[in-house]
């Protein structure tokens, strides 16, 4: 678009963000950042408004409150295979007998008062 355009580039970004941050969506939730914030996609064209109404403030968020769910839905179950990946590379931790050399026992923030 710049090459093409390179004195007008600047005038089209609204465009190049509506197309990849409102409509552009994410593989591990299926949903787009636009429709997890707002529970909808928005509309592409004047047309298709009627199919992204609501009818009230508490259908609004009954829709909100749904998409919300499916996206963390959808995150913890993609997450579930890198967790098992990375758990079976972890070891035990040691366990250590009383306290190792060198090291100093904190027993929390110390008060000094000044006479």
């Amino acid at each position: 678009m710049a090459s093409q355009h390179p004195s007008s580039w600047s005038q089209q970004l609204l465009w190049v963000e509506y197309a990849l941050h409102n409509t552009l969506t994410c593989s591990a939730t299926g949903l787009s950042p636009f429709q997890c914030a707002y529970g909808f996609q928005p509309p592409l064209f004047p047309d298709l408004e009627e199919e992204v109404s609501c009818p009230s403030v508490q259908a609004f968020i009954r829709r909100c409150r749904g998409t919300w769910t499916q996206a963390r839905a959808a995150l913890l179950y993609s997450s579930d295979p890198d967790t098992e990946a990375a758990n079976r590379r972890r070891s035990q931790a040691p366990t250590y007998q009383g306290r190792p050399k060198g090291v100093a026992l904190h027993t929390g923030p110390t008060s000094t008062s000044r006479v």
